[in-house]
Parts: C-alpha cells; structure tokens; sequence
C-alpha cells in the first residue's frame, strides 16, 4: 500500500481535529449495576465525578432533573424491597398445610429470600413491622426439617447486632420455642447448627438456657453433639455472665465435661467435638 499523500494546505482551509486514541474497550472500566441503595448512590456520585472537568475540583450542585431521578429511583427500590417481603409472607402462610414429606421447595425459597434482604438493619426491622415474625411459629412448627433449620437462619440474619429484633423475640416468646427445638427436635443437629452459625449479641439471651445444653451432652457421643459443643464454646467466650453460669455446682458441668473427654478421648471420628470440649473446659475450670 502507497504511503498517505501529503497535501498542500490552503490558508483558511477548515481541518477536522485529530483523532483521539481509541483505548481498547477491555481497558474501559464499566460501572457496575446497582443492587442496592448504598449502590445506587455510588453509581450517581462516580457518575457525576466522571462529567466534572478535570480541572474544577469544587462541587457543583446536582441539577433538578437528576435529582428526581435519584429520588424516584430509590422510592422505587425501597417499595420493591418491602413487596417482595410481603409476597414471601404471604407464602409461607401456607406453611402450615405442608403435610410430612411433601413438597417444601417454595417455602425454603421464601425465607432464603427473606434472609437476603434482612441483613440490612432498617430491612430487618421493617420486617417486622409489616407483620413478618407471624410466619416464625408456623415455621418453626414445620413438619419439614430443612424449613426448621432455614427459619432459624432467618432468625439469626433478624437478630445480628440489632436490639430492635432481639427484643421482638424475646417479648414474644420465641427463645422458649428454639431452645425446646434444640431439646427435643428429631433433627436436632440440623437446628442445632442453624443456631450455632451466627456470632451476634443476642447470644446472651442464649444464657438462662444453658443447662438444657449442657443436659444434651451425653455420656455416648451422638451426631448432634459437634453443634451444641460449637453453640456452647460460643456462648462462652468473651461472656463472663455465660462462665458465671457454667460454673454453679447444680449444672455438673465439669463433671459432664470430664466425663464425655473421657469417652471419646483418642478418638479419630470424634477429634473435632474433643478440640471444642478442650476448649470449654478450659475457659471454664482451668484456672479454678
């Protein structure tokens, strides 16, 4: 191919300015979607960084139109999230007619997607408000195991450094029902690890239950022994009002402690509730 030729030029003549360097599109960072309201607002703001002159570094006001598209944006958000929590409710309000073996699918589906939203505080305890905690009994009651484990997911999403919620199920009762679940539960090790997940403040509410814990430790080693050992190593660390408990002599508990480390000692299959055992003896009666 001839080399461009070069022409002559004529004084006046009009020239299209050069063209800018095209940077590869793999090399352009595009912003990500909003999922959230946090997000959305962080979209606006870097989109607006990226209009200002490079030169201009104070603040010019946001104009009319684009505030009123953030406005309904996230009045907008804000209703779609409180719907999709009511369409849930309203779905597990059947949870009651699910018949032992059946179908329980939509209902797990619905508090998953409960949970996912009420990490969020302000989400949380709009959640109660708009009446969630009625379907908690009814779940907790549920004939299918997994819908139990996954409330008590649900709980702990509500219940995580928030006072609001912690409260709310204090006052209605619901703390008599789990620990009863963590009793008497067929599928105790399901619950059991359900409640033993979250590390949250509520878990002193947990306190006054600590004999039924302790009562579920038995002699034998059962599978569901590695959970309550994990829920108990967790109520007791950090928490002097859990250790002052543990150690009244009418709870036994070095004793129960002596005795369970004792049968499973050595105990390849058994390693992991001998570490928390360890552990809880230690925090306990070590320096007694």
């Amino acid at each position: 191919m001839s080399a461009p030729e070069n022409k002559p030029e004529i004084a006046g003549m009009l020239c299209a300015p050069p063209e800018a360097p095209v940077a590869d599109a793999a090399e352009v960072p595009q912003p990500r979607q909003p999922t959230s309201l946090q997000g959305l607002l962080k979209f606006a703001m870097d989109a607006t960084k990226a209009e200002d002159a490079p030169h201009e570094p104070h603040v010019q006001p946001m104009d009319e139109a684009r505030r009123k598209f953030l406005e309904q944006a996230l009045h907008s958000l804000t209703i779609d999230v409180i719907e999709i929590l009511l369409k849930q409710i309203k779905i597990l309000e059947n949870v009651d007619a699910l018949e032992e073996g059946g179908d329980d699918c939509q209902y797990r589906v619905a508090l998953d997607t409960i949970s996912d939203h009420v990490c969020d505080v302000d989400t949380a305890n709009d959640f109660h408000k708009i009446g969630g905690f009625v379907i908690v009994g009814p779940c907790l009651r549920c004939k299918s195991p997994k819908v139990r484990a996954e409330v008590c997911n649900l709980l702990a999403e509500l219940c995580q450094n928030n006072p609001y919620c912690q409260r709310v199920v204090l006052e209605n009762g619901i703390m008599p029902v789990l620990v009863d679940l963590v009793e008497n539960d067929g599928e105790v090790a399901v619950v059991v690890k359900a409640l033993s997940q979250p590390n949250f403040k509520s878990r002193l509410i947990f306190v006054g239950y600590i004999p039924v814990l302790f009562s579920l430790i038995k002699v034998e080693p059962r599978g569901s022994d590695e959970h309550v050992l994990g829920l108990l190593l967790k109520l007791i660390e950090d928490n002097p009002s859990a250790i002052y408990e543990c150690r009244q002599n009418k709870l036994n508990a070095k004793e129960i402690l002596e005795n369970y480390l004792s049968t499973i000692k050595g105990k390849e299959e058994y390693s992991n509730e001998e570490e928390s055992c360890n552990s809880i003896y230690n925090i306990l009666f070590a320096q007694n």
